[in-house]
């Protein structure tokens, strides 16, 4: 298995674990009647080590007594379903550490994606077009997963809408989309979302703003294009600092009111939001907005 620099906390892995199967499972802890007989919607598909955040349940006890090794069963599902998560790898997103904050974002969605268990794969997009990473389908494969997100390419460029709108129309078979992405110069993030809102009813947008993004600070100030290479060099006073922060949340309720109207989820991640919050609530919602 590959080794990674990314990681998920152990704790925060558990909680996401137990919060899949809490809304996963009927008041009773119960996925159902036919999702536990064979021919139902689950039919058992084999062994696997057992991975810590598993469910207990699905822990093979009596293969366990004959080999002294833990192993889950695992089942296929009638309609398995895939999780897309695309990335911007746009230049922008360079800034700060938004990179690094959606790479950890990417993270969290495709161990939460695994332990409920559907298959997950994932795409860099940038201006060239969109870069596969990988396809996963178990939780014992996630470091593969955090390896392939630490070498994802840098960040460069501008506008990768089409891309991106071109893999999600190749898509087949049932799943979600997840947007990681700052939306910074992407004047063709509308045709995106409504591209999104076209392949899936289980779309969603994660909007990740920097520090710098919301407050430039004060004084002078030299401003630089990430995706342009333009700079600016600017005085930066109390008035400055309003025009900025009023210009930046005009756009972040353009982003959601565009995902709104596609009934896409919508997530804001703000440099002060922790990203457990930020995951669990973006999860909550999406699990309530199922049923």
């Amino acid at each position: 298995m590959a080794d990674s620099t990314t990681r998920l906390d152990p704790a925060f892995a558990d909680r996401l674990a137990r919060l899949a199967w809490r809304l996963s499972h009927g008041r009773d802890g119960e996925r159902g009647r036919a999702s536990r007989r064979t021919g139902g919607a689950h039919d058992f598909r084999g062994h696997r080590a057992y991975t810590p955040g598993d469910e207990p349940r699905t822990i093979d006890w009596a293969a366990f007594g004959r080999t002294d090794q833990l192993v889950v069963r695992t089942f296929a599902r009638e309609s398995e379903s895939t999780v897309r998560i695309v990335l911007d790898r746009t230049a922008s997103m360079g800034v700060d550490a938004k990179a690094r904050r959606s790479v950890e974002v990417a993270a969290a969605v495709a161990w939460l994606a695994l332990v409920s268990g559907h298959r997950v794969t994932a795409v860099a997009a940038a201006a060239g077009g969109v870069r596969p990473l990988g396809t996963w389908a178990s939780p014992g494969e996630l470091r593969d997963a955090l390896a392939a997100f630490d070498a994802l390419p840098p960040c460069g460029g501008a506008d990768y809408s089409g891309g991106v709108g071109a893999w999600l129309g190749a898509a087949r078979g049932p799943g979600a989309c997840v947007l990681i992405t700052d939306g910074v110069d992407e004047p063709r993030l509308d045709d995106v979302l409504e591209r999104v809102g076209r392949v899936t009813r289980d779309g969603s947008l994660f909007h990740v703003f920097a520090a710098r993004d919301v407050d430039p600070g004060d004084g002078a100030c030299e401003l630089t294009d990430a995706e342009t290479g333009e700079t600016l060099r600017i005085d930066v006073d109390t008035e400055v600092r309003r025009a900025v922060a009023s210009r930046v949340e005009a756009w972040r309720r353009h982003v959601e009111a565009s995902c709104r109207k596609r009934r896409v989820a919508y997530r804001a991640l703000a440099p002060h939001d922790t990203l457990e919050d930020a995951i669990i609530a973006w999860h909550r919602d999406v699990a309530h907005d199922r049923r």
